[in-house]
């Protein structure tokens, strides 16, 4: 019989970077995976399995309070002062590792008490990668769209380690 306790409309508070982005929309966490088939010769094409080749997260969220700091969000290479210097569009150097720009991203349900962290999406090394899109029709609030890819924190490889859902794991 199924639990209609464990049904759930959930909302989430987003913080990037170890910052409280405010209200945003639609965010979503997808974990794409990279399979291979194993398949022998002499069984032709039967898939006897798949091996995982790699994990792709990514994070994507509709900023509503536009503030210059959430506005920066999206081009991670600014390093001056909010609200007064400008933002620039493009990093300063092309071709340089986006890895630098990494920042923890984690969404906390919000029918969860603070220190509930039993359902907590948190995500180690995030860079904005996703277009920047700041949409107004006149009606509903403004909004920023962003989109983050999800990279392994490299002081941990070979292990792969992306984030978790929960608690931080004990190391």
């Amino acid at each position: 019989m199924p639990d209609e306790d464990k049904l759930q409309v959930v909302t989430y508070s987003v913080s990037i970077g170890g910052v409280d982005v405010g209200y945003c929309d639609d965010p979503d966490v997808a974990v794409e995976k990279e399979l291979k088939d194993i398949t022998v010769q002499q069984l032709h094409k039967q898939v006897l399995g798949q091996r995982l080749l790699g994990v792709k997260p990514t994070v994507k969220m509709r900023l509503l309070e536009i503030t210059p700091a959430n506005l920066a969000l999206a081009f991670p290479w600014f390093d001056g002062v909010l609200g007064t210097d400008s933002i620039p569009i493009a990093p300063p150097v092309m071709g340089e590792d986006m890895y630098q720009y990494a920042v923890e991203i984690i969404l906390h349900p919000m029918n969860k008490a603070a220190d509930d962290k039993t359902e907590d999406y948190t995500l180690l090394k995030c860079v904005c990668t996703g277009p920047h899109n700041r949409s107004s029709d006149g009606e509903k609030e403004d909004g920023i769209d962003l989109e983050f890819l999800c990279l392994p924190d490299r002081a941990s490889l070979p292990n792969i380690v992306l984030g978790y859902i929960g608690s931080k794991p004990v190391a």
